[in-house]
């Protein structure tokens, strides 16, 4: 299922996809932007891959995993969104997301975030959402308190956020 915004495509990346993303290996069928895949694309999708997890069916995404944020008009992937897994027993999920450096600061980061918590909230196990951004990274802090999200708490390297729906 992917989601639409005004000018994003939100697409939830399946483990087949996640290995060509992962090995910097595009198929055909990929369009990513110029500086994709960013480290934490790789860190995040990397997830999607533990040894382990059942990979039986490449071709299904996960409701929880990660999501790949595309440019409507071009359809070109330019960042990824996504959950760090599914909700715990107290509903509670972590999210991360970023953008490549030629597509930030154009509102399409909170535009991506705001697409998210939207579906967040047609999910009943959801009830929180938490992120965390380094204290340095004053753009992500701001698309947090934009999109609703509270400060918690801080420590030496990042800074804690909560939404509760």
């Amino acid at each position: 299922m992917s989601i639409e915004t005004e000018h994003l495509v939100l697409h939830p990346v399946t483990p087949a996809e996640a290995q060509r993303i992962v090995s910097r290996t595009p198929g055909p069928q990929d369009t990513w932007a110029d500086g994709f895949p960013r480290e934490d694309d790789l860190d995040g999708l990397g997830m999607l891959l533990r040894p382990g997890d059942d990979q039986s069916d490449a071709t299904q995404a996960r409701p929880f995993g990660s999501m790949l944020i595309a440019e409507r008009a071009s359809r070109s992937a330019i960042g990824s969104i996504g959950f760090y897994g599914p909700p715990d027993e107290e509903g509670r999920v972590t999210i991360g997301y970023g953008l490549v450096e030629q597509y930030r600061g154009r509102g399409l980061g909170t535009e991506a975030l705001e697409a998210l918590i939207a579906y967040c909230r047609t999910r009943p196990e959801v009830r929180t959402i938490l992120a965390d951004t380094e204290v340095q990274n004053m753009v992500s802090q701001r698309v947090l308190e934009k999109c609703g999200f509270t400060f918690i708490r801080a420590d030496d390297e990042l800074r804690f956020y909560r939404l509760t729906l």
